[in-house]
């Protein structure tokens, strides 16, 4: 009986507090932007940016008021990328550069230079778009007053935008929160778009390097594999903790995806006369089967939540399959996924649902009320009778927990914990004649004996305090845990090395083995038909002892490893006589070898 008044009464006071804080509960909902690639026009997507900033500046009564106040993450694929980026390009002063209606005029007064069509082949009859051309449109646009040219720093609010890198045979996802962190993640705006609308079919894949030229990518579009980048937005807005700390499921998000209407809309488009699917179809079949294979995975996980999801999106329902018009996109009737594949045409057009979207982003850009104190308690609300998971990062017993949110439905996924890396955990001791410098992610060690250079993951920060280290863990991932004792390994090797230094010995072990140094040369005679010679790198020692051991000292320790297991390689030990290469404390297990005749 105790039982259930307890559960009658936390219901209750859960009940009272959600109504209490309803019209404020969306200023802590973390409102995403997400724009779609496919085509060349962008009609429907700036048709969208147009009337969404419209309302916008309308509902506010600011004239000002932009896109980017109202919205915490942008996302875009191909056209939509150009569309998210010029939209949320920083002049410098914190402001956009662009309005929406800017944007889209731009890109449809450019859209013949930035997919200037050429002729190539033997016989010139193969129509594709020239790279050079929309290169020097970007780099027209894509600059400051003062000369600089943009990069996925320059930006308001955070970006991503994917493409696919056939080096690496993956996604590969620009991220101005990688940017900021380090150079090595940082592109310029103009590479990125091109990277992003690299149509396999139109454009040359498209090479680009970071800033620094530590990364590189050999990209094409980004719509083959995200074309609705809206997963992607989600997916980095729920695991980001740095900057989305108090995100804790779907239920926190206000997402609207903008689509650019379907690239196939009739089945004749897409056959030949002998009913085989035409090449050329291809690419367009991926770009709509990605985006509505987002939207319905989305339209599930915010069934519960479904004001909070809006999909805006142009069936080709209005003039028989023909491309809309920008006014044909506002007064066209919204369409819905719901479970199970299916979709229900609303009675609502997409210009109302952007209205009332805005109204909701409006009215939590006002609200003013303080939070309820329940909120941080330990009581979670009650749907349905079932509770719900929430997330949490903290320590419990000593261990480091990360509960997943579950969803609506009541069933709690399972949940991870984490112990403590104990090599991780344990300080480095930094000496007085070690000089040590923090930038960001990026941390520079000299010392007496040279000078060395790490650029660490966003998952891993570092700790400084007088004269010790410590390397710490940003957030409480599977993937922090797992680099958290690493990278500790490896700035402790640092520290050690540029102070005083390692070392690796060698023995040769045979008949006639010796080695030799020459001057910057290690020369080695491991019967062979000739002696092998080994350029020794300009921050390693090489010395011999009494012409079979070898000892290689520096100060990095990585490059030492590399030089030592490179000789050693020449002539590895074999099992039988040991003869060959091997370390001073390396055991070699012997084997018997055959055994003679029985006479």
């Amino acid at each position: 009986m105790a039982v259930e008044i307890s559960r009658v009464t936390l219901e209750i006071f859960s009940k009272l507090e959600k109504k209490w804080l309803a019209h404020c509960e969306g200023s802590k909902k973390t409102r995403v932007l997400s724009i779609d690639g496919g085509g060349t026009t962008g009609i429907v997507a700036g048709a969208s940016l147009i009337y969404l900033e419209d309302q916008i500046q309308s509902k506010t009564g600011d004239s000002n008021a932009r896109i980017i106040d109202f919205f915490d993450i942008i996302a875009g694929t191909g056209i939509g990328a150009l569309l998210a980026v010029m939209i949320n390009a920083d002049d410098g002063n914190g402001r956009p550069m662009f309005t929406a209606r800017e944007a889209v005029r731009f890109l449809s007064d450019k859209r013949k230079e930035l997919f200037s069509v050429k002729t190539v082949g033997v016989f010139r009859r193969r129509r594709r778009f020239s790279g050079k051309s929309m290169d020097k449109v970007l780099k027209e646009v894509l600059i400051r007053d003062d000369g600089k040219l943009l990069t996925l720093k320059d930006t308001c609010k955070p970006l991503l935008i994917p493409c696919f890198d056939l080096n690496s045979s993956a996604p590969f996802v620009f991220s101005r929160a990688d940017a900021s962190e380090s150079a090595s993640y940082d592109f310029e705006l103009r590479h990125v778009i091109r990277a992003t609308s690299a149509d396999p079919s139109m454009f040359k894949p498209f090479p680009l390097t970071s800033v620094d030229g530590k990364t590189s990518c050999l990209a094409v579009d980004g719509g083959l594999v995200m074309n609705n980048p809206t997963a992607i937005a989600v997916t980095h807005a729920l695991h980001n903790k740095r900057e989305f700390p108090s995100l804790t499921g779907v239920e926190d998000l206000v997402v609207i995806s903008i689509g650019n209407g379907p690239l196939t809309i009739s089945p004749h488009r897409k056959l030949n006369r002998h009913g085989e699917c035409l090449p050329s179809a291809v690419v367009n079949i991926a770009l709509d089967g990605v985006s509505e294979t987002v939207d319905q995975m989305l339209a599930n996980a915010f069934y519960w939540n479904h004001t909070n999801y809006v999909r805006i999106q142009s069936n080709g329902y209005t003039n028989g399959g023909v491309g809309p018009t920008m006014e044909e996109v506002l007064t066209e009737r919204g369409v819905a996924s719901l479970p199970f594949g299916a979709k229900r045409l609303l009675t609502e057009t997409n210009g109302q649902r952007i209205e009332s979207f805005v109204q909701r982003l409006v009215a939590s850009r006002r609200s003013s009320l303080p939070p309820s104190p329940c909120k941080d308690t330990a009581v979670t609300p009650l749907v349905h009778g079932r509770q719900l998971g929430s997330a949490f990062l903290g320590k419990r017993n000593g261990i480091c927990v990360s509960t997943v949110p579950v969803t609506h439905l009541g069933f709690r996924r399972k949940t991870v914990e984490c112990k403590e890396s104990r090599i991780g955990k344990q300080p480095i001791e930094v000496p007085a004649n070690v000089v040590i410098t923090l930038e960001g992610q990026d941390m520079k060690v000299k010392g007496p004996l040279g000078e060395l250079a790490l650029s660490y993951p966003r998952e891993i920060a570092i700790d400084r305090q007088e004269s010790v280290l410590k390397v710490c863990k940003a957030v409480e991932t599977r993937r922090a845990n797992q680099m958290h004792g690493l990278f500790r390994t490896l700035t402790s090797n640092m520290v050690v090395g540029v102070s005083k230094g390692f070392e690796k010995k060698l023995q040769l072990v045979g008949v006639g083995y010796r080695a030799t140094v020459e001057g910057k040369e290690l020369i080695l005679s491991l019967g062979f038909s000739h002696p092998v010679k080994m350029t020794i790198p300009d921050d390693l020692k090489v010395k011999v002892d009494e012409n079979t051991r070898i000892t290689v000292s520096g100060y990095d320790k990585s490059n030492i490893g590399q030089f030592a297991a490179s000789i050693r390689k020449w002539r590895p030990p074999e099992p039988y006589k040991g003869k060959g290469v091997k370390y001073a404390d390396e055991i070699i297990r012997r084997k018997e070898g055959k055994a003679g005749k029985k006479k």
